[in-house]
């Protein structure tokens, strides 16, 4: 869940309250318990894309009640999103 009680399923958040300066994310997790390593990927995506994936979201919400969610779309004469992200994939020790 985010801050407004809504599902959260693609983890997305955006950069209103550090626009242009710099954010520490915690990360809770028990490095003691895993068998494996933990990679964190923070990808970097558009504004558009931002709010492709919203409106995707709300319509994994219950699937009897929920209001129409108007879909994004920059294909011509389709629908749908094509876009290009940056990621960056970080080890957590």
């Amino acid at each position: 869940m985010d801050f407004t009680g809504q599902p959260n399923s693609f983890a997305l958040f955006d950069d209103t309250l550090f626009q242009d300066k710099e954010y520490t994310l915690h990360l809770a997790y028990e490095p003691e318990k895993r068998w494996f390593p933990y990679y964190l990927y923070v990808y970097s995506i558009s504004y558009s894309q931002f709010h492709y994936l919203k409106a995707l979201e709300y319509t994994f919400q219950d699937p009897y009640f929920y209001e129409p969610v108007s879909m994004p779309s920059n294909i011509e004469g389709g629908i749908g999103f094509i876009s290009l992200d940056a990621v960056e994939v970080i080890k957590v020790n």
